[in-house]
């Protein structure tokens, strides 16, 4: 059988191996900058962001990893182990692939929070009827993968934006729903990117620098840890599609639309076939099926 690592290698014409590789995590000697260097929002983050004062030289040739949003030349400068390639932030060091500075993939999402931002996960014991599965610490997207950020993975690997419209309208009509994607940038650039298939979904993180979550990951997040709450942001459900981050209430570890918005794909323990959370069950779907209620968002492992 073939493994969604497969799939995704065979989607991306081989790629995946050098798109997914793990960033090494900055150490103290060059990571910090500055006496004053501020770090990304989020329990356990380890990426620096910009000094609040004046830096230091950095990068490869200087033997110091550049913080996000300082001047790169390529990704091994920067201790993210990701320059920016298009985009006001191209020539930046930046947390993702995807994070262009462009709408729906810059700092202006909800609340003015960064539409990349990922929080750190800490391990635990998932406890569910089927028995008890132990779960590493990792990172999970803060939002769902949006719209401006599909937008930046296309560009980069040059699909044509018209095909990618009509090939999702034609896949997801059977909705009576539009997909968010437009061929042009309009105004749902910070929405949910809706109507991927595991396949896609699956390229797309594998190109930003991470992965599709583990169903028991994603489990373990939308019950927030241990406190086993009703809704992964509190009691009250809700079920709109609205931009990334709007509606009210987060998980424990301040992760937005947790079984709400779009329903998440996320692997499982069948290489043939994915999973998708977010409704009041799991329902398992093929690598290739799409719907307008189904999206995604991303587990990294640094």
């Amino acid at each position: 059988m073939r493994s969604v690592r497969n799939w995704v290698a065979a989607f991306v014409g081989g790629s995946l191996g050098a798109c997914s590789a793990e960033a090494p995590e900055p150490t103290t000697a060059n990571a910090e900058a500055t006496p004053r260097e501020e770090t990304e929002r989020g329990e356990g983050d380890a990426i620096p962001i910009r000094s609040a004062t004046e830096p230091r030289p950095c990068g490869s040739a200087h033997g110091a990893s550049c913080v996000v949003g300082r001047a790169c030349g390529g990704d091994a400068d920067c201790a993210s182990g990701l320059c920016g390639r298009r985009g006001p932030n191209a020539g930046t060091c930046v947390s993702a692939r995807s994070c262009t500075g462009a709408p729906g993939a810059d700092r202006r999402c909800a609340n003015g929070d960064d539409c990349c931002a990922s929080t750190r996960v800490p391990a635990g014991l998932l406890e569910e009827p089927g028995g008890a599965t132990a779960i590493a610490p990792f990172r999970l997207d803060a939002f769902e993968i949006t719209v401006g950020r599909m937008r930046a993975y296309y560009t980069d690997i040059g699909a044509d934006p018209a095909t990618i419209e009509a090939q999702m309208i034609d896949a997801c009509a059977r909705d009576g729903h539009a997909p968010t994607w437009t061929a042009t940038p309009g105004d749902d650039e910070d929405k949910p990117a809706n109507c991927l298939d595991a396949i896609t979904a699956a390229a797309f993180c594998a190109w930003d620098g991470g992965r599709l979550p583990t169903d028991a990951e994603w489990s373990w997040v939308a019950a927030s840890g241990q406190e086993l709450r009703v809704f992964p942001w509190g009691d009250e459900p809700s079920a709109v599609l609205e931009r990334v981050g709007s509606q009210p209430g987060r998980s424990r570890w301040g992760h937005a639309d947790i079984g709400s918005s779009v329903r998440e794909l996320v692997s499982g323990a069948n290489p043939e076939e994915a999973i998708v959370r977010g409704g009041e069950e799991r329902e398992h779907v093929s690598m290739f099926d799409r719907s307008t209620a189904m999206g995604a968002r991303c587990a990294r492992d640094r």
